[in-house]
């Protein structure tokens, strides 16, 4: 079984980058159920 994949909007990105610079970054992937290396990779956005 394989996961959807998942698409964000330009405004999404941002408030994600910006909640995990003011919060934590673990804390904000767990909260949006991402993981750090999708996170961390940029042709994923």
């Amino acid at each position: 079984m394989s996961k959807a994949s998942r698409s964000f909007s330009t405004s999404e990105k941002l408030s994600i980058i910006n909640e995990a610079g003011q919060l934590c970054v673990n804390q904000t992937l767990h909260k949006h159920n991402m993981s750090r290396k999708w996170f961390s990779r940029r042709e994923g956005w």
